[in-house]
């Protein structure tokens, strides 16, 4: 905590007020003073004519009086004590420190008393050094306090006990500021670190997500999709769980932001009935809505806020109703002319909440009846969180439950209206003629009051005889649930073409029919879906969340460039992509980055958030900055703190939008479907790019090929990675020996945390178990096991490089029928040293790539630039000089 001053502490009329105290008893001048020596207080009724009128009136006499006040203070400050003297005047004067936490923080000095009455040849001496009228002085004396020695020790004593009540005053008040402070701190440490948690954790989910995204899209048992399905769903889970906690700390610290924009309630609805019926599975519950079709087309609020909030409320009641129904209902009151109360509640018949309960499930981390309910996943923070944004946003929350029946939570937020939107209606009501074959009472409740209210009739069938009097009538509409569609019903239902049969699916239901008046439509029914119905629009029967992406383009001449420091994240995001077809590379930095778009115009270009050395935004900085050429062309960032307000943050960096990790195929294919540019996208049938198995098995004993295939997602993938790991063998192998021998352990630590990673990319699991030892011993600085390990290490690493040579080891490149020419090599090899003295790695292979262009005829010179090539693989600059400078000699005399 910076240094206080005392007004900090204690404020300026509580020390007034102090000091008048004194004052009042003893009518002696006092003034409170800051450690500087400012005065903080008046004193002005009992200050003396000799003093103030007199002597501070003459410089000299203000220097002396001045610097009587500084040795006084420097006195007390030493020793902590109240100090007594006799100024330049020879008048008894008194300072008492005020300290805190030992700390010298200002005085209560007074005095201007004296112990006997000053004689006329001392005022006289005074007043001729100062300049001063002696008779004026002298009579000013007279009016001087003249005080016994005991007297002046009475007030001494005085005076000492109001410092010390300033003292505990400001002790006090500095408690209570650094305790603020020290809990400021670690709120601020503990948002500080979630949100850096929260983007480490996110990291391996995006490989654990999108490497399943792949691996869906091969050709699998069901049993293998299944499992893979389950993984992904956790992966899921577990990212829910990541948001609840860096959400909740973003509100406890003060830093969730409620973002008004326009929305369509009826279209967030529709999107929570997507995610909360693919959360109630195959479980025996019904989901129905309620909602008013009296709600406005447009309302301006935070629509992601409450959306968040229904879905956790609607996500608690799935999880603790066993059977029965959750039910949400939605309604909007008019309060205003442009204001309206949101009201939305979530219903359930599940296993209720004790009423001593009630309140605690509305604390942080709290799962209230642990025990009945140790099974139940979450973060325990669902509630807390909602009912702050609910106070966030001005309303109110509120929850009512019968132990054992159910749970109702109920929510009210004032909402804006800007413009007057339609509520969406049935455009001709003499449409909604319908009767209902439904059995399931949930169901058939929630159906009926959302016809009659739209306008409509249903007229509930309980017998085929009602059924076919409906039939014959003409009934317009007929809504069922396969359970209730027999075969003879299918068949009678179908003889009657003028009569619209809607068949009421559950979400992984399917129900096909080639018959011409069937329509399927994925529950809820509710009154979205059934205006749409009743105006003959389209209503789709959505798929499962799980299921495989489908992609309805490709753009083979789009050029994408992805930067990331993460090898698994390249790995993630070129897989994601490689259906579409295009030309996509890599970036492992920043400053890479530059280099290539320097050289190639990429269409758009995915930018990592947090890199180092040189990050996501300055990166974007520099491209928009030095490259005018890329001013229209869309960076996107790929972030793992994916907050409320980030993509307001990107676009003000230069960026155009953002892409969440872990990285979703489906929101990766929207963003290029959005932002490549139109003529790269070639339009294809979303079925034929449904699947893309075939990938060949292989098996390389000693390595669990199996788990590093289905990390990576497909054998291809994996055997690019193979053959990049066996080139960097010779580097690694190097650099590790090097900074073992140099004792320089924090390179020794980096290069064998980049060996456990890569070990286990390719399967060589046990050779990565024994880096990560060596990677602990380094940071812990544990020489002695650096020293016992380090030989073993690499060994293995060694015999790993030797097990997968065949399968890894790339064909020698023949070149083209070219001969190279003496000129052409030599000036290839001048471009080499210039690139070797500038540790150019990039121009280096380069110039191996030049190289590579041509065949060597002579045996030796072919054997000479064979050795070369190996030299620059390692980065030995001494050979490579070497043996350039060899074949200089050999073809250049």
């Amino acid at each position: 905590m910076d240094k206080l001053k005392l007004t900090d502490l204690v404020e300026e009329n509580i020390l007034q007020e102090i000091q008048d105290v004194y004052i009042s008893k003893n009518r002696i001048a006092t003034s409170i003073c800051d450690a500087d020596g400012e005065y903080l207080t008046d004193n002005r009724d009992v200050q003396s004519d000799f003093c103030d009128k007199y002597i501070k009136k003459s410089p000299e006499g203000r220097r002396r009086c001045r610097e009587c006040d500084c040795i006084n203070a420097e006195n007390a400050k030493e020793s902590k004590k109240i100090s007594k003297y006799k100024c330049h005047a020879g008048l008894v004067d008194f300072s008492a420190p005020i300290c805190v936490e030992g700390e010298l923080y200002g005085f209560i000095v007074g005095g201007q008393i004296c112990t006997e009455p000053l004689s006329k040849e001392h005022v006289e001496k005074i007043a001729n050094e100062l300049g001063i009228d002696a008779e004026e002085l002298y009579e000013a004396s007279k009016h001087l306090n003249v005080l016994s020695e005991e007297k002046i020790t009475e007030f001494i004593n005085d005076i000492e006990s109001f410092a010390h009540v300033i003292s505990d005053i400001a002790g006090n008040k500095y408690q209570m500021l650094k305790l603020g402070e020290e809990m400021e701190a670690v709120s601020r440490m503990k948002s500080d670190f979630l949100a850096n948690m929260s983007h480490e954790i996110r990291t391996p989910m995006n490989a654990i997500i999108g490497m399943a995204d792949i691996a869906l899209r091969k050709d699998l048992s069901d049993e293998a999709r299944s499992y893979i399905t389950q993984i992904k769903r956790s992966g899921n889970v577990l990212l829910n769980i990541i948001n609840d906690i860096l959400d909740f700390s973003k509100i406890e610290s003060g830093k969730m932001d409620i973002s008004l924009v326009e929305y369509s309630p009826m279209v967030m609805i529709n999107d929570i009935a997507n995610i909360i019926k693919t959360r109630i599975g195959d479980k025996p519950v019904e989901f129905t809505l309620d909602v008013s079709p009296d709600i406005p087309g447009e309302l301006m609020g935070d629509d992601k806020r409450i959306e968040q909030v229904i879905t956790n409320l609607s996500n608690n009641a799935v999880k603790f109703t066993h059977e029965g129904q959750v039910h949400i209902e939605m309604s909007c009151e008019q309060t205003s002319s442009n204001m309206y109360m949101l009201s939305v509640s979530v219903e359930d018949t599940g296993i209720g909440i004790k009423e001593k309960d009630l309140e605690k499930i509305f604390e942080s981390f709290q799962q209230v009846d642990s025990k009945r309910n140790r099974n139940i996943e979450g973060s325990g923070l669902g509630l807390a969180i909602s009912r702050r944004l609910i106070d966030l946003m001005d309303g109110t929350m509120e929850v009512q439950s019968v132990y054992e029946e159910g749970s109702t939570f109920s929510f009210k937020i004032p909402q804006i209206i800007l413009r007057e939107v339609e509520p969406v209606k049935v455009n001709d009501v003499s449409e909604i003629d319908t009767a209902s074959l439904v059995t399931n009472k949930y169901v058939a409740v929630q159906m009926e009051k959302d016809i009659k209210r739209l306008g409509g009739s249903c007229k509930a069938l309980y017998d085929d005889n009602e059924l076919k009097n409906e039939l014959e009538r003409g009934v317009k509409y007929i809504f069922a649930e396969t359970k209730d569609l027999s075969d003879d019903r299918i068949e009678l239902l179908s003889g009657y073409k003028g009569t619209c049969v809607v068949v009421l699916l559950h979400f992984n239901e399917e129900f096909v029919s080639d018959k011409l008046n069937y329509k399927s439509i994925r529950k809820p029914l509710y009154t979205y879906n059934l205006i749409k119905l009743f105006n003959h629009e389209t209503v789709t029967v959505e798929e499962d969340e799980e299921s495989i992406v489908q992609i309805d383009f490709i753009a083979p001449d789009a050029k994408v460039l992805v930067v990331d420091d993460n090898d698994t994240n390249l790995t993630v995001a070129v897989g994601l992509m490689n259906p579409l077809q295009m030309n996509v590379e890599t970036a492992i930095s920043g400053q890479k980055a530059m280099e290539m778009i320097g050289q190639k115009h990429y269409d758009i270009i995915f930018m990592d958030h947090m890199m180092p050395e040189m990050d996501g935004v300055e990166t974007t900085r520099l491209i928009r900055r030095f490259h005018p050429e890329y001013d229209t062309v869309p960076i996107i960032a790929l972030t793992a703190n994916a907050m409320e307000g980030a993509k307001s943050m990107f676009l003000v960096e230069g960026m155009n939008d953002f892409v969440a990790k872990p990285i979703e195929a489906k929101n990766l294919i929207d963003m290029l479907r959005q932002w490549l540019p139109s003529e790269k996208i070639v339009p294809v049938d979303p079925e034929s790019m449904k699947c893309f198995g075939g990938d060949e098995e292989i098996s390389i004993p000693g390595l669990d090929v199996t788990t590093a295939v289905s990390r990576i997602g497909n054998t291809s993938l994996y055997m690019e990675v193979l053959r990049n790991y066996y080139k960097t063998i010779p580097r690694l192998t190097a650099s590790i020996k090097s900074h073992y021998d140099n004792g320089e352990w924090e390179g020794y630590t980096i290069d064998v945390h980049a060996l456990k990673s890569s070990s286990r990319q390719i399967g060589a699991m046990e050779l990565g178990s024994l880096a990560e030892s060596l990677e602990e011993a380094g940071n812990q600085k544990d020489i002695d096991t650096i020293n016992q390990k380090t030989e073993e290490l690499l060994l293995k690493y060694q015999q790993v490089g030797e097990l997968i040579e065949d399968y890894a080891k790339e064909e020698e490149v023949v070149i083209s029928a070219s001969v190279a020419e003496v000129s052409t090599t030599a000036e290839i090899l001048e471009d080499l040293m210039v690139a070797m003295d500038d540790l150019d790695a990039t121009a280096m292979d380069d110039c191996v790539s030049r190289l590579k262009n041509y065949k060597f005829e002579d045996e030796a010179e072919a054997d000479l630039i064979g050795k070369l090539f190996e030299a620059i693989d390692i980065l030995d600059i001494d050979t490579c000089e070497m043996l350039v400078q060899s074949w200089k000699e050999a073809y250049q005399a």
